[in-house]
């Protein structure tokens, strides 16, 4: 994982970058936020992805995977299990619920993303993803660790750039959903989990952000 706080004893949030699929992950996530206790919890999810967990807490249903979803599992899969939907925000919820503290969604509403997607990607950048699918099932990336893939994994995704626009689009709305977190007055001690790749790219917003306060 990757963590930075920021704040002090009257005010801070914590920021936790952690493997998306790795169950192993969402049981370093689960004892991290043990040893924190925090007031509340920040998910880069969108609220239809949270409400969608959630029901899923109660009643487990089977998940729809895309052929992307399947080929980063399948080569995630050599550092451990893998499970969907992610351990990260599974057991983060699960921890919330089980201590009654509030959960909050970062990413952007489906209906903003879906006009995202629409205004940054064309038929052009559809066919060259769609192509290049089997490219990447027979890809060796060289990682080393599953931090080392996910980010060469991300990289593979945004060669494309209409697709490189739409991950920066979601990295501005959680990095500003962030910031309002910090700045409530309801919560002491506040925690983001978030997907490992996007860590580097949120910090240094949110730091830039809180740097010209």
């Amino acid at each position: 994982m990757k963590e930075f706080s920021f704040g002090g004893s009257d005010k801070n949030i914590i920021l936790i970058g952690a493997v998306r699929g790795l169950v192993s992950e969402g049981r370093v996530i689960e004892e991290r936020l043990n040893s924190i206790s925090p007031d509340v919890i920040g998910l880069s999810i969108s609220p239809e992805e949270l409400r969608g967990l959630q029901y899923f807490l109660k009643e487990p249903f089977k998940v729809g995977l895309s052929d992307y979803d399947i080929i980063y599992g399948y080569k995630l899969a050599k550092y451990g299990e893998v499970m969907v939907p992610p351990p990260i925000f599974v057991n983060a919820l699960q921890y919330a619920e089980n201590h009654g503290i509030e959960t909050v969604s970062l990413d952007s509403a489906e209906s903003d993303f879906s006009d995202s997607y629409v205004r940054n990607i064309g038929i052009n950048s559809l066919v060259k993803h769609s192509l290049r699918k089997a490219k990447l099932r027979k890809k060796d990336f060289g990682d080393t660790s599953p931090e080392e893939f996910t980010v060469m994994w991300q990289t593979e995704m945004e060669k494309i750039k209409g697709f490189r626009e739409l991950q920066m689009s979601r990295i501005d709305d959680i990095s500003a959903g962030i910031i309002l977190m910090y700045r409530d007055s309801r919560w002491k001690s506040s925690v983001v989990i978030m997907e490992y790749e996007i860590f580097d790219p949120v910090l240094q917003k949110v730091r830039s952000a809180l740097d010209q306060q």
